[in-house]
């Protein structure tokens, strides 16, 4: 049930997911046809949003992990698997499989914060440096420079995949659970 605020066109929609993955589109458009009224989105923090909606400054949120809080009800609704994604003339690049961490002892990583709350793995794999970051386009910017590699949904930078110009690279499920939940 959306709030009664004192604009009642419009719905305010926070996500600690980046604006331009395709599930945010999609459900944007869900919205637009289910209550017809004007979208405020906003990017915010993970951890802000369950008090932005107990006090009404959100209508609803997308987040990648379960709101805990008694008075909030959270539903998952997309769930997708983490690759490595690199440029597309990284040596990694040809790898069909991530099946060691060694491959990567030598790389910078960027991560991707609102997806690693949760995965203290992904900070113990052993690398030259890692990067924390909630901007997408600074992330791809990192991999398009070969400055850095990153693990992502491919969904997170799927124009770019599609292109040709980043390569998305499954997991081993031996090395780690790679999916990412969104609610």
């Amino acid at each position: 049930k959306l709030k009664e605020g004192t604009d009642k066109n419009l719905m305010t929609v926070g996500s600690s997911i980046a604006l331009t993955h395709p599930y945010i589109h999609g459900k944007l458009n869900q919205l637009n046809e289910v209550h017809n009224k004007n979208i405020n989105i906003i990017i915010i923090d993970e951890s802000l949003i369950a008090k932005s909606l107990i006090e009404g400054e959100l209508d609803l949120a997308f987040v990648t992990n379960p709101l805990t809080n008694k008075d909030l009800e959270s539903y998952l609704v997309f769930k997708e698997n983490y690759g490595l994604v690199v440029s597309n003339t990284h040596p990694l690049a040809r790898k069909k499989l991530i099946d060691t961490w060694s491959d990567l002892e030598e790389e910078y990583l960027v991560f991707y914060k609102p997806f690693i709350n949760n995965q203290s793995t992904f900070k113990k794999i052993p690398c030259k440096k890692w990067i924390t970051t909630n901007q997408v386009e600074f992330i791809n910017n990192m991999i398009h420079n070969q400055n850095a590699v990153t693990f992502l949904p491919p969904h997170a930078l799927i124009h770019e995949i599609k292109r040709g110009d980043l390569v998305h690279i499954p997991i081993d499920e031996n090395l780690m659970m790679s999916e990412i939940k969104f609610y």
